[in-house]
């Protein structure tokens, strides 16, 4: 099966791309190395994507294209931004941070639409991801700089994503797409609450970066790959 084929390759870049994220020092700057992997990685799972939907013909893959094409574009800048070694001082970064919200904004438009618009107590979630952000950005335990308000607007609505992935997950449970959607929303938050640990939190967290890109790209699988899974 083709989607198989893909997702292997996929997870060998994913692999790859970890190698070489951790292997990188100021001895030895793999940043280079480091953007061209993330990028092919981000590319394969859009081929996961077209795979998914000729192998399902789910039209849901239209709806949520824009969002593959804006996380691939977040993707790209935020390893532009250096974020392997936590150099956030340049624009690159926080364009990222908005491709990736705008990437929420799509996936929270089309969670709603297979839902008939019906927002229920899940969603409080986005209330309490940016009340913690919020929180993160006043202790001296975090230093977001001047990152604090594009991460705090972000944090809105990757909460309120995972808040409605979760409501998916709830009340859809007789839709496979729908639930391995919510699961998916609901694993990219946790990915974001170790990114946040990665380049924001004072104290060193050597596994964060090789955790946060495996439950990153797992999502990312999850989003991409549903249609094919449940057929």
């Amino acid at each position: 099966m083709i989607i198989w084929s893909v997702t292997l390759l996929y997870a060998i870049c994913a692999a790859v791309t970890i190698v070489i994220e951790y292997k990188n020092s100021p001895e030895n700057d793999t940043q280079v190395k480091y953007t061209v992997m993330k990028c092919i990685t981000s590319v394969l799972f859009l081929v996961i994507a077209v795979a998914a939907f000729a192998v399902s013909g789910d039209v849901i893959f239209f709806l949520l294209l824009p969002a593959y094409v804006l996380c691939f574009f977040g993707d790209l800048f935020l390893a532009l931004g250096h974020e392997i070694d936590n150099r956030l001082k340049n624009p690159q970064f926080v364009i990222g941070v908005f491709s990736f919200c705008a990437a929420q904004v799509v996936l929270c438009v089309v969670f709603l639409s297979m839902m008939n618009w019906h927002v229920s107590w899940p969603a409080i979630v986005s209330v309490l991801v940016l009340g913690g952000t919020i929180f993160f950005t006043k202790s001296d335990d975090y230093d977001f700089g001047s990152n604090a308000l594009p991460c705090s607007i972000y944090a809105f609505f990757v909460g309120l994503s995972a808040g409605l992935g979760l409501q998916l997950v709830i009340t859809c449970n007789n839709d496979s797409v729908a639930v391995l959607l919510g699961v998916g929303a609901i694993v990219f938050l946790i990915s974001d609450l170790v990114l946040t640990m990665k380049l924001f939190w004072n104290k060193d967290v050597p596994w964060a970066g090789a955790v946060l890109l495996v439950l990153y790209w797992s999502a990312m699988w999850l989003y991409t790959a549903a249609p094919a899974m449940c057929i």
